[in-house]
């Protein structure tokens, strides 16, 4: 099977790139055969010419967008990083403006949490900033039940095992402010694992009550209100393909 040249990419970067789908989902498509490259059925590992191939996908044909959208959302808590929820959950595609259903979601924050989320249909940026290897840094403010010992939150900069025996680690934390009760913590990650920032307090025996993302690589949340939703300027678009070794 031939390999990616100048002129040709594989297809489910294609697809990866013109939003239909992430890489992973992308091969799941061709696996179930939904795919096809000039009228026969695509296999994982083709590569396309986007300018003289034409790809579709249930039928229906695949274009690259001839300009990519760009949005920062302040994601309201109880809303699903998903499209459809077999649980009856509200999904954040439920809540977003009609208009804007088309774009993916970058990287997830899980039902209960809120905060900054990005939405795109350019699909190879999305996968870049969602791939552990580039350590895209996702800085959140979270509120813990109680008063954690200095020694305790220190440990998470070294690393700590969860009870399923997964070792997890900040990058950096510092707390942020203290209540009567409570603690807020600055909790910054590099990988944007599964409830990585509970799971991370749950290890040391502690439970976070809030969590909210404030920052997403190079773009923050800055005073955005929950559910506001902005374009992003083309300064910060430039930063983001920057922070990912885009060109």
């Amino acid at each position: 099977m031939a390999g990616e040249d100048k002129k040709t990419i594989r297809i489910q970067r294609f697809l990866a790139m013109c939003g239909v789908a992430s890489r992973r989902e992308a091969e799941e498509l061709i696996k179930q055969q939904r795919v096809e490259i000039n009228d026969r059925v695509a296999r994982i590992g083709d590569v396309v010419d986007p300018e003289k191939d034409v790809v579709r996908v249930d039928g229906e044909k695949v274009r690259r967008p001839k300009h990519f959208s760009y949005f920062a959302w302040f994601k309201p808590k109880k809303t699903l990083c998903s499209r459809i929820d077999d649980r009856g959950r509200t999904t954040i595609y439920a809540v977003l403006p009609p208009e804007l259903t088309r774009l993916n979601h970058v990287g997830r924050l899980d039902y209960n949490s809120e905060g900054l989320l990005l939405l795109t249909d350019d699909g190879e940026l999305k996968h870049r900033l969602e791939d552990p290897k580039n350590r895209i840094e996702r800085v959140y403010h979270a509120k813990v039940q109680g008063m954690v010992p200095e020694k305790l939150w220190k440990k998470l900069e070294k690393g700590v095992k969860t009870k399923d025996g997964e070792v997890l680690k900040a990058s950096k934390i510092k707390v942020l402010r203290l209540t009567k009760k409570n603690m807020w913590f600055v909790v910054t990650l590099l990988e944007g694992k599964y409830r990585e920032v509970r799971r991370l307090f749950e290890a040391i025996g502690y439970n976070v009550l809030k969590l909210r993302r404030v920052k997403f690589g190079p773009i923050s949340l800055g005073k955005m209100k929950v559910g506001e939703l902005r374009a992003l300027t083309q300064a910060e678009i430039e930063a983001l393909r920057k922070a990912c070794g885009l060109s």
